[in-house]
């Protein structure tokens, strides 16, 4: 009996060694994914957009810098950039016989009649409406600034995203053209991950929160409930004792704004699901706790005064 024994206990021992070894190693894989996403959250990141025609080596380039997100607009300020780097094209380019014309449209149809660009040659370079580069091997134009709306998902703050949707062409004007390009989207602004993908054969840029942003703010949410919860339960049992827990209680209440400061829910007329759950539900359990635990304090003595009286 003990033979049979021992294999079932040396079988137990290799998978809870296995089960050990597998759980650090996923820790391992999420804690890299966790310090990734906020390298690429920090960082300028810029992708390569993949279209179903593949543009060649004389093709031009278009690069969409995202420059950052007002925190008061749905949109997105952004500009783009035209190069060229085919020999031919540029001699012809600056000869007068080639003309190229970038168009960005609204792909979401927020503003349809949204349009922005820039050319080579640049219409009127000296009134500083692009910044314009030219040598022998390359030529580069960049408009101004513009704005590109956006659409927020479903999901709300820290998981929530923003959907970018341009739609970006090339003119040639002397033969009415499209011209195939290459197209790469260039993220400047901090605080967001950028992906993209291909819908329809157009861009759909994708700017998400790190997810290490996301596992901070629900660690500190459950930190926060717990104390709720257990400032509650207290008041529950016994009631406040004196001025000095009555204001550390309040004190804690007005705290909760700083808290929700520093779980970075926005300054905006609006809320989430998150606020609701972490910030108005338990200072509202809390301050009826508190108002239920003082009128029973009050009425006590007048009590127990009547009974005396009697």
């Amino acid at each position: 009996m003990s033979a049979p024994n021992g294999f079932a206990r040396r079988v137990r021992d290799v998978v809870r060694d296995a089960l050990f070894v597998g759980g650090a190693f996923v820790v391992v894989l999420i804690v890299f994914a966790l310090i990734r996403s906020d390298l690429d959250a920090k960082r300028t990141q810029t992708q390569p957009f993949v279209p179903l025609l593949k543009a060649g080596r004389e093709s031009p380039t278009v690069l969409l810098f995202l420059h950052r997100i007002p925190p008061d607009q749905n949109v997105v300020e952004a500009s783009v950039m035209l190069i060229v780097s085919d020999l031919r094209s540029i001699n012809d380019i600056r000869a007068g016989k080639l003309h190229l014309a970038v168009e960005i449209r609204d792909g979401l149809e927020f503003k349809p009649y949204l349009r922005n660009g820039v050319t080579l040659p640049p219409e009127a370079p000296e009134s500083n409406k692009y910044s314009f580069f030219a040598d022998k091997n390359v030529m580069a134009a960049e408009s101004t600034r513009f704005f590109i709306p956006f659409q927020a998902t479903a999901w709300s703050y820290p998981l929530d995203k923003i959907w970018v949707k341009p739609i970006i062409t090339i003119n040639r004007q002397e033969t009415g053209s499209h011209p195939v390009f290459s197209l790469h989207v260039q993220k400047a602004l901090p605080g967001r991950v950028l992906t993209i993908d291909n819908e329809r054969g157009n861009p759909t840029i994708t700017l998400s929160r790190p997810w290490i942003q996301a596992a901070l703010v629900f660690f500190a949410s459950v930190v926060f409930l717990f104390l709720a919860r257990s400032i509650a339960f207290e008041l529950r049992v016994d009631a406040p004792r004196g001025l000095t827990e009555i204001l550390a209680i309040a004190g804690f209440l007005v705290a909760t704004a700083g808290f929700r400061d520093i779980l970075g829910f926005s300054r905006l007329p609006t809320t989430c699901w998150l606020e609701i759950f972490v910030i108005i539900l338990p200072m509202g359990a809390v301050s009826i706790r508190l108002l239920i635990s003082l009128s029973r304090r009050q009425g006590q003595p007048t009590a127990k005064a009547a009974s005396d009286g009697y």
